[in-house]
C-alpha cells in the first residue's frame, strides 16, 4: 500500500510546454476504456497495433508524453538514475577496485525466529542445524513483514560496523578507500575504490 502511495505521489508526466494545452484537450477527448485496452496491449509487448481511431490517438499520446518516476523505488527510471550515478563515479574515479553485494537470507536465519519471539536453541543453530523449516519461517515473515525489515536493519548495521564505515551515503573509510552504497529492495550494494 505504501509503495502504491509513493508511486502515485512521486510520478509525474513530462511534456513540452508549447504543446501542453493541445495535449490536455486530447487527453480529455480520449475514452478511458480505450486507454485501458491499449495499456493492456502495450503491457503484453505490442506497442504499435491500433484497431481504430481512438486507439491511434492513445498510442500517439503515449509517444508524446513520458512518464517520469525517478523517485519511485524499483521503477525503471530510478534504476536508470542509479546506473547513471555509478557511471559518473566511474568516469570521475576510474574503475572500482571491487563490488560487494549482500542479500541476507532471512528465511534460513535463526535470528528471525528470535525477533518473532520464538525460542531457539543456540547450540543447534550454531552447529548449522536449522531449528525450523524455511517454509515455516517464510510464513512467519509473510505474517509479520516488520520482522524481516528489522532483521535486515540489524544485519546491515552489523556488516557496516564490521567493515568500518562511519556514516551512510558516501563514505571515506581511510585516506585510501572510498565507498559508495545503495540499498536495494533485497540487499545492499557497495562499490569500493582503493587509492594509493
Amino acid at each position: 500500500m505504501m509503495q502504491r502511495h509513493d508511486m502515485l505521489r512521486l510520478t509525474s508526466f513530462k511534456l513540452k510546454r508549447n504543446t501542453f494545452e493541445q495535449l490536455a484537450d486530447r487527453f480529455a477527448d480520449v475514452d478511458p476504456l480505450t486507454v485501458h485496452v491499449v495499456a493492456e496491449r502495450v503491457a503484453r509487448g505490442n506497442r504499435v497495433t491500433a484497431n481504430n481511431e481512438q486507439e491511434r490517438k492513445v498510442l500517439k499520446l503515449m509517444n508524446e508524453v513520458r512518464l517520469i518516476a525517478a523517485h519511485v523505488q524499483g521503477s525503471p527510471t530510478s534504476k536508470l538514475h542509479r546506473r547513471n550515478e555509478l557511471r559518473s563515479m566511474m568516469m570521475d574515479k576510474g574503475m572500482p577496485s571491487f563490488f560487494i553485494t549482500i542479500n541476507p537470507a532471512d528465511t534460513h536465519n535463526p535470528i528471525v525466529r528470535f525477533l518473532a519471539g520464538k525460542d531457539i536453541e543456540l547450540d543447534r543453530a550454531a552447529g548449522g542445524d536449522d531449528t525450523g523449516s524455511s517454509w515455516m519461517q517464510s510464513k512467519l515473515l509473510a505474517g509479520n513483514p516488520f520482522i524481516g525489515a528489522e532483521f535486515f536493519d540489524i544485519y546491515m548495521k552489523a556488516f557496516i560496523k564490521l567493515i568500518g564505515i562511519r556514516r551512510l551515503g558516501y563514505w571515506v573509510m581511510s585516506k585510501l578507500t572510498m565507498v559508495v552504497w545503495r540499498r536495494r529492495e533485497e540487499g545492499l550494494f557497495i562499490v569500493i575504490w582503493l587509492y594509493g
